[in-house]
Order: C-alpha cells, then sequence, then structure tokens
C-alpha cells in the first residue's frame, strides 16, 4: 500500500469536484426552502436504482458512488467528521484506494454490508451533529435534521455486526485505531493513520482548501467540517427547540437511535 509520509503533498491536488455553479445553486435557493431541498436529495439519494443514477449524475456526490470495486466505505450523518477520516486515511494510504466517502445515506453501507466489504459507520451525539449541519445548512428545519439522523441509524442498525463503528471522539483523537480494526475486522492492510502536527497540518489544509465556500459561491467559515469560534455549541444553537413537540419527538428519536447504535451506548 503506497504511503503518503514520505510525500506528504502528492495528494494536495484531489480534491473533491465542483458542484453546480454558484448562480444555479441561488436559483435552486430561491425556488425551494433548504427543507425541501434536503427532503428531496435524502429520497433520491436512498433509492436503490434512482441513487445511483442521481450519485452518478452529478459531480459533487461522485465521491461516494459505490460499486462492486469498491474497497473501503466511510458514511456516517453529516458533521460527524467524515471529512476529517477521508483526508486522514489519504494522508497515509494515498489516491489508489477505491473510496466511497460522505454519501451520508444508508444505501452505501447496506451496499457495503451485504457484500462483506469494508465499511466503517461514523456517528456523533445527534444534538453536536444537528448543530453542526442547521449552520452549515442555513433555513434547515431542526425537526427535519433530527428526523433524519434517527433514520439513517435506524435503518443501518440491522447492519452494526458488519461494518465497524467509529465514535466522533475516538475518529478525531485516535483515526489510525478506526483503520486498525477495520484491518483486523476485514483483513485488509491499510496504512493506520499516524496523527502528529505534520499530518494535522495536511489533514486541515485540505479541509480548509474544499470546504471553504457557501452554496452561493461566497466564503463561509461555518461550511468548514472542523471546529471554528464562528459556530454555536449545540446547547446554544438549539436553546428551546425542545419546547415544539415536534422537534422534541424528533431529538427522542435521534436520542434513542444513538444510543442504540452507539460503541460506548450512555
Amino acid at each position: 500500500m503506497r504511503s503518503h509520509r514520505a510525500e506528504p503533498d502528492a495528494c494536495a491536488g484531489r480534491e473533491p469536484p465542483p458542484g453546480p455553479t454558484p448562480s444555479r445553486r441561488r436559483r435552486l435557493s430561491r425556488l425551494f426552502s433548504a427543507t425541501t431541498r434536503d427532503r428531496l436529495h435524502n429520497a433520491l439519494i436512498d433509492a436503490p436504482v434512482a441513487g445511483e443514477l442521481y450519485v452518478r449524475t452529478r459531480s459533487q456526490l461522485r465521491h461516494g458512488l459505490v460499486t462492486p470495486r469498491t474497497q473501503l466505505i466511510l458514511d456516517g450523518y453529516p458533521r460527524s467528521a467524515n471529512a476529517y477520516a477521508e483526508w486522514a486515511f489519504r494522508y497515509v494510504n494515498g489516491d489508489d484506494v477505491r473510496m466511497a466517502v460522505r454519501l451520508h445515506s444508508p444505501r452505501a453501507v447496506r451496499f457495503g454490508a451485504e457484500r462483506g466489504m469494508p465499511t466503517i459507520v461514523l456517528i456523533r451525539a445527534p444534538r453536536d451533529a444537528v448543530a453542526s449541519w442547521l449552520q452549515y445548512k442555513p433555513g434547515l428545519r431542526a425537526e427535519r435534521a433530527f428526523r433524519r439522523y434517527a433514520a439513517y441509524y435506524d435503518q443501518v442498525y440491522p447492519l452494526r455486526d458488519r461494518v465497524v463503528v467509529a465514535e466522533f471522539e475516538e475518529v478525531v483523537a485516535d483515526f489510525g485505531a478506526v483503520v486498525a480494526r477495520c484491518n483486523e475486522r476485514f483483513g485488509t492492510s491499510f496504512v493506520p493513520y499516524p496523527g502528529g502536527g505534520v499530518a494535522e497540518s495536511w489533514v486541515r489544509a485540505r479541509i480548509e482548501s474544499a470546504w471553504a465556500y457557501d452554496e452561493t459561491g461566497e466564503p463561509a467559515e461555518h461550511r468548514v467540517p472542523r471546529p471554528s469560534s464562528d459556530r454555536h455549541a449545540a446547547a446554544h444553537l438549539l436553546e428551546g427547540a425542545g419546547d415544539d413537540p415536534a422537534v422534541a419527538a424528533a431529538m427522542h428519536a435521534a436520542d434513542r437511535a444513538w444510543r442504540r447504535f452507539s460503541v460506548k451506548r450512555p
């Protein structure tokens, strides 16, 4: 397996494919609310046949395309260290490994688990993940975000024993241990992420360059998937949200899904 320890800039040119142009995104934003767009996107991406066509025809989703040739699937609810895990893995394993990442759909996990493919499912406490996602997707309703969280992990729960489950805290603290567990579980020989200042700086640079702009093409600190002083903590952002019965029910469903799927099972 090719390692990038000796050449940390080898992946520097590999960035996620560009998405729709800013002008097209603005038109879509005017036509549909963030919640409506999210509902349509998830319905399409989760569909067995339509979902694959949807991913293949949208350049900004092709990184999540799962095929029989895929060698590693990394997936989870948004803002659960998906981007960090992807680039940390690439730092030492390069571009030679065919990965399906950041599809954020149970379909990707199901495809891998049913075929015995190396699959890592990332999970983060729902309030933290949803709070970050709501700031990434302004206008998205909290109820919708919590319902999607619950639906995602409820659907992949029956597959739990056939995948590697990685908690957010472990991913950002010791992703090398996650890769080692994947190797043990699936008999792979991926190089574990070493961590350290050089590696972390490389990963951070890739994340910064790939998520620096919002859906209109404007600079947006709130999008970048790493800690930021410009984002509110979950407790602050979701303060009072549970006063709405519909949101409270969605939060409860998400909490239940998290506790059932989580490694720590608090």
